[in-house]
């Protein structure tokens, strides 16, 4: 992905923080600490892309590319107010985006099963621009597979194809997380939606999650460390939340 942006003009501006072996949803980890949301630094920007997604909503950067199974891009995404996209299996190379590496490569391993190639930026115009040039089959597929993009369905959230009563769900729990308003889920009701309010976590949804952390990190021995890393105060400085 980043030798594809390169080509594209893009200017890469490094690495960005995430949680011990990119399986979390805050991001945190023992060896460069706590990643803080740039809106507010008492809270966390998700995870486990949150270091790129605090970056972009900062200003910091425009996009930011990343990968997901289940949330790792739009999770921050959503923390932070920006737009997040994880793309279809396959759609977006992740070659040496996974340990170990870019030996992964050599070993002729191109990707993992579930594990999405995506990105975040500030607008969905550059969620596509970044797409368009990042998308595609690598070198050894692409005698046996094309990607093309259809015309977007809709450029707007009354004509994105929900039909009128349905049902746009609110997070109770997730206002500890994201400055919430109230006055922004009113403002669905016109264009025909109904909101229920819920909470965060369905029931055993929590030691289902423990599950997949355990069989998703056992194959990456070495990685991770049965220490907790330090709360530390919130920093005030704008460099420290990415």
């Amino acid at each position: 992905m980043v030798a594809r942006i390169r080509r594209a003009g893009a200017v890469i501006l490094g690495k960005s923080n995430m949680p011990t072996a990119n399986a979390d949803f805050q991001t945190s980890n023992p060896i460069y600490g706590r990643t803080n949301n740039p809106w507010d630094l008492a809270r966390t920007p998700g995870g486990s892309v949150g270091g790129g997604a605090a970056a972009v909503a900062a200003g910091l950067s425009s996009m930011d590319l990343g990968s997901e199974i289940g949330g790792s891009l739009r999770t921050p995404a959503h923390f932070t107010g920006i737009f997040g996209h994880k793309s279809s299996f396959r759609a977006m190379p992740v070659t040496g985006h996974l340990p170990p590496g870019p030996e992964m490569s050599r070993c002729e391993i191109s990707e993992i099963d579930m594990v999405c190639g995506g990105a975040m930026a500030r607008s969905a115009n550059d969620l596509e621009l970044l797409l368009r040039a990042v998308a595609g089959p690598t070198a050894a597929e692409s005698a046996g597979l094309r990607l093309e993009f259809p015309p977007p369905r809709a450029a707007s959230l009354p004509t994105f194809g929900s039909p009128p009563g349905s049902r746009i769900r609110s997070y109770r729990s997730m206002r500890r997380f994201v400055p919430f308003s109230e006055d922004s889920l009113p403002r669905l009701r016109p264009i025909g939606h109904a909101l229920t309010s819920s909470r965060l976590c369905p029931s055993g949804s929590r030691s289902r999650m423990r599950s997949f952390r355990r069989s998703s990190t056992a194959r990456l021995p070495g990685i991770l460390t049965t220490r907790r890393s330090p709360r530390r105060a919130p920093s005030t400085s704008c460099a420290r939340c990415c």
